[in-house]
């Protein structure tokens, strides 16, 4: 039991390693160091420079808008998202301190299974996304090849166009900006991925603790047995406001990135789709923007649910609460399981600031959103 308690915390491990590489992390196991901070320079530099070439390029010849608007997309919304994980990397801290407390470690050796098995999904979720993130960026990449060009989008770089060294040169260049752009892209990702999937668990263990609160030992009298049951409820209270003070954090802290995914997936489904139909009918060319639509559907699709099953797991503590026997307790009892159930009424959300949860309804709304947008584009083109 107690390894998996310690893995529930560390199943996030490799990823952090990750922006802890990257100069993204940093926590009392894993010191930042000047290693670090060199890396987090370079990548904002290279990613910083790819995005100028870029735009030197298609002021040169603006009829290369759609080679470039994918992969300028794309990493302007990396470097965003660098930037605000940054700002919060300390308040993350905060978070994983949070989860320490024993308040959030009260899962019994039948519950450990709920923990294997949310380990185990955080595992398959982040190995698909990984995959399809990956097979996304491998496409574009390898598209210079099937289409018999010299670079994977074309950039500012003059002296390339007659040196073949120069050409593998900025192809390399090009190829690792993609790359750590789509590591550190997921990286934040996970990370967001695996609280959401924590918070959910926590609901899971104090709704089983809530249905089994009022179970009776026969072999004892009726206000030791009555004892028994308040103290565990007041153990479910404190479980609950510790669950509660957890999601307080973690909306308090992702808000913005949460914000941010949501308005820049819009405009990301909407800036591929676009690219999908106007791009010459050569079905090779449509594979590279089918499989980034494919990802970005999938990677706002991902919070979107958990924090709807976040939702339903905290509007299902009072349903807990009346499937245990609480008929057969005492006044006093009924009244704590009553308290439980009034607070548990205002289910627990993940909020991108104000303006949206994260719930199914979100993701609809993107969709909705982004396929608006496409069609307005795709008007205004065909005039």
């Amino acid at each position: 039991m107690a390894a998996d308690r310690l893995e529930i915390f560390e199943m996030m491990w490799l990823t952090k390693k990750a922006l802890w590489y990257f100069g993204l992390y940093s926590s009392k196991n894993m010191r930042s160091n000047i290693l670090c901070k060199m890396n987090l320079t370079l990548i904002l530099f290279l990613w910083l420079s790819f995005l100028t070439l870029m735009c030197m390029e298609f002021l040169e010849d603006v009829s290369l808008f759609l080679d470039i608007v994918l992969v300028f997309y794309g990493i302007t919304w990396c470097t965003g998202k660098l930037l605000l994980f940054l700002y919060i990397s300390s308040d993350f801290n905060v978070i994983e301190n949070l989860l320490e407390k024993s308040s959030l470690n009260m899962q019994n050796a039948e519950q450990d299974k709920l923990v294997s098995t949310t380990i185990r999904n955080y595992q398959n979720i982040t190995k698909l996304y990984s995959c399809l993130f990956a097979t996304a960026i491998l496409g574009i990449s390898a598209f210079p090849f099937v289409n018999k060009e010299t670079l994977i989008v074309p950039i500012w770089a003059p002296i390339c166009r007659n040196n073949t060294v120069a050409t593998y040169f900025w192809f390399a260049y090009e190829a690792f900006c993609m790359y750590t752009a789509g590591t550190v892209f997921c990286g934040v990702d996970f990370i967001m991925l695996g609280l959401m999937m924590i918070i959910a668990l926590q609901y899971k263990i104090l709704r089983d603790n809530l249905e089994k609160s009022a179970k009776r030992d026969p072999r004892k009298d009726y206000l030791t047995q009555e004892r028994e049951i308040q103290e565990r409820l007041r153990k479910c209270v404190v479980h609950h406001n510790a669950i509660l003070e957890l999601t307080e954090k973690v909306e308090t802290t992702f808000s913005s990135i949460f914000l941010y995914q949501v308005l820049v997936s819009v405009l990301g489904i909407c800036v591929a789709a676009v690219q999908i139909v106007l791009i010459p009918s050569v079905a090779v060319k449509h594979a590279p923007p089918c499989m980034v639509l494919l990802a970005l559907i999938f990677q706002i699709s991902i919070p979107c649910w958990f924090g709807q099953n976040i939702k339903t797991q905290s509007l299902g503590v009072t349903d807990s609460c009346y499937a245990s026997e609480w008929y057969t307790c005492s006044t006093s009892t009924k009244k704590m399981f009553f308290v439980i159930m009034e607070k548990a009424k205002n289910p627990a959300t993940l909020r991108a600031k104000p303006f949206f949860q994260l719930s199914l309804e979100t993701f609809v709304m993107v969709l909705r959103n982004a396929y608006f947008y496409f069609t307005v584009v795709h008007q205004v083109y065909q005039q």
